[in-house]
């Protein structure tokens, strides 16, 4: 038995999973429209609300990028201190331990969350984001003149 890749494309406007055979690159089949699979993907994707719960869902993502882009700013302790900055120092008082536990979780964390992040406005918003991408990405091959 050979394995069977899971791939989502576009057919226009509809959104469509296809299971596909690896060495071949055949199509061997679509998921159905109503499967467990497919509520599950219509969960994560679109929060069980169409084309609005797509737009919260990006929303909710690009929010979450704007807080791995700023907390890193309010984070950072300093120059002296910015190894004491990933660790919790667990004979402090209480509230302090929660405060630097959420500090260093958070910048512990900040490349997976950031990955979520991107990863979720590049699925609802795929055209914006490539324009986006394409905007700050250079432009020039390497070695031309500026």
């Amino acid at each position: 038995m050979r394995p069977t890749h899971l791939a989502y494309v576009t057919d226009g406007d509809r959104f469509r999973t296809v299971l596909i055979d690896p060495v071949a690159a055949a199509v061997l089949g679509e998921l159905p429209d109503h499967s467990a699979v497919r509520t599950l993907q219509d969960l994560h994707f679109d929060l069980l609300a169409g084309r609005t719960g797509r737009a919260v869902n990006g929303s909710g993502a690009l929010c979450l990028l704007l807080l791995c882009l700023t907390g890193p700013f309010i984070w950072w302790p300093g120059r002296a201190g910015w190894r004491r900055g990933f660790t919790v120092d667990w004979r402090r008082p209480w509230r302090r331990v929660t405060w630097e536990l959420h500090g260093a979780v958070g910048i512990w964390t900040l490349v997976l969350t950031a990955g979520w992040a991107v990863t979720g406005a590049w699925f609802v918003f795929p055209g914006e984001f490539r324009a986006a991408v394409n905007r700050i990405s250079a432009r020039r091959s390497i070695g031309s003149p500026r």
